[in-house]
């Protein structure tokens, strides 16, 4: 028993591992890929170089039981519903969030102006992509070897490990929230495949819905209004999200029960353990770094 503990334990610390090279190489590579002119194209290297590579190699080295682990199927058609409550709950929280900080929300997250010949090209290099290689990482690599450690902890971590990527403290808040509401979804709709559909959904959004997102905050000189119409938009999606995770968590019960399966233990034991080994030091170090370098 203890050395199938411990096995586990090598397995976690080792995808914080890797995850902590993710930030250095991703890190490195977007100081050598400068070039504002081919920004369209500097995502799609910089994602497949940096996340679809590792996490397939991983898989290959893991075996078929591994991959079987990434939740690569698609969603019952019943949760189509909670998906669009998913993607409705992660703009609402961008805007207020955008409203609260005097940011800009109405502007496009990626800060890229878009002209009518490139805007497939660019809805495919900036949102389809990113999007696909970022769920294929944390929403599936990452998420399933943490879950050794419970599924409170992989959540959680997969979640701060996905909003350090983006090496912005100011965003940090709003990216792990919308990283929660995606591992979410991935557990209620038991496919890695609904979290890309929402995130390349919230990416699109961002990409093209500036001006409507301008507009729509012009209602009034005030912006109290429309972020307390915002407030209970998202009170009210995280309400229904909490009641699905809850039936979710009630079936996964059941079905342990009836197996006379154990629920993997987790708990704030193995939180923080998780938390503060040397591997989640080792990504919070290159996070910090990164914050140095990009301010520089």
């Amino acid at each position: 028993m203890a050395g199938h503990n411990e096995k586990k334990a090598a397995k976690t610390t080792g995808a914080v591992f890797l995850t902590a090279g993710i930030y250095l190489f991703w890190l490195l590579l977007s100081l050598v890929l400068k070039e504002e002119s081919a920004i369209l194209e500097r995502g799609v290297v910089l994602e497949t170089a940096v996340l679809i590579i590792p996490t397939v190699f991983w898989c290959v080295l893991r075996g078929e039981e591994q991959g079987g682990r990434l939740r690569i199927a698609f969603f019952s058609p019943a949760k189509t519903v909670f998906l669009l409550l998913f993607t409705a709950a992660m703009l609402c929280a961008a805007l207020i969030a955008g409203i609260l900080t005097g940011s800009g929300s109405a502007e496009t997250a990626l800060g890229v102006s878009l002209s009518g010949e490139n805007s497939l090209l660019a809805a495919l290099c900036l949102a389809v992509v990113p999007a696909a290689a970022e769920e294929l990482f944390f929403r599936g690599l990452l998420l399933s070897e943490l879950e050794d450690a419970g599924a409170g902890t992989s959540v959680l971590l997969s979640s701060l490990f996905f909003a350090m990527f983006h090496f912005s403290l100011s965003g940090l808040p709003l990216t792990f929230f919308c990283g929660v509401l995606l591992a979410l979804c991935v557990y209620v709709t038991r496919s890695l495949l609904a979290s890309v559909a929402i995130h390349i959904a919230y990416n699109l959004i961002a990409l093209f819905g500036a001006r409507q997102f301008a507009s729509f905050l012009s209602i009034t000189d005030s912006p109290l209004l429309p972020a307390a119409l915002l407030g209970v938009v998202l009170l009210l999606c995280l309400i229904l999200i909490a009641g699905e995770c809850q039936r979710t968590y009630a079936a996964y019960a059941l079905q342990n029960d009836l197996a006379q399966k154990k629920a993997p233990r987790g708990g704030a034991s193995a939180f923080l353990s998780t938390l503060f080994s040397p591997a989640s030091a080792a990504c919070i170090i290159i996070f910090i770094l990164a914050l140095f370098i990009r301010n520089s």
